[in-house]
């Protein structure tokens, strides 16, 4: 079961057994590093069990793993989330850092907006980057994404992204 797909990347339903790639995406400070602090594996693991139960009050948003199809490895994270503004969802995603720069991100992201158009829920989807995250920001760019807005938030520059679907 799948929530959407693209070519070479599934992404797929998070599980209580998705530990290990939790705990390498939120247990690394270079993966968090524009993210948030990381966490222990201990809280990776509690982490798991908030976002499945978050899940079931999102769908058909949530928190999501992405998997590669070839070798059916987990290689990272993708979620859509009510942003901090009333009715505006964000998506966001991370990858383990062997999988950086390979387009992974640019891909999914563009099947993901296919996915939502198909949905007819919402017109338009968020991202939200600091400043410096230049990558992550091509990868919007790419993807239609255009700059909203930005805020200062715990001492750090936000820009808020939206794309029209």
């Amino acid at each position: 079961m799948y929530i959407f797909q693209s070519e070479h990347y599934t992404v797929r339903p998070l599980f209580a057994s998705d530990v290990e790639i939790y705990t390498a995406i939120h247990g690394s400070a270079q993966v968090m590093q524009f993210i948030r602090p990381a966490k222990s594996r201990e809280a990776c693991i509690q982490l798991i069990q908030e976002h499945i139960e978050l899940n079931k009050d999102l769908a058909p948003f949530g928190r999501w793993v992405i998997e590669e199809k070839s070798t059916g490895w987990a290689i990272g994270t993708y979620v859509i989330v009510p942003t901090y503004s009333a009715g505006k969802w964000q998506l966001g995603y991370a990858l383990i850092p062997e999988y950086w720069g390979k387009g992974i991100s640019t891909e999914i992201t563009q099947a993901c907006i296919q996915w939502l158009k198909t949905l007819s829920i919402v017109n338009t989807i968020y991202a939200i980057t600091e400043k410096e995250h230049l990558a992550s920001q091509k990868v919007l760019e790419k993807n239609g994404f255009r700059w909203y807005d930005q805020k200062a938030e715990a001492g750090k520059l936000l820009i808020w992204w939206e794309c029209a679907l």
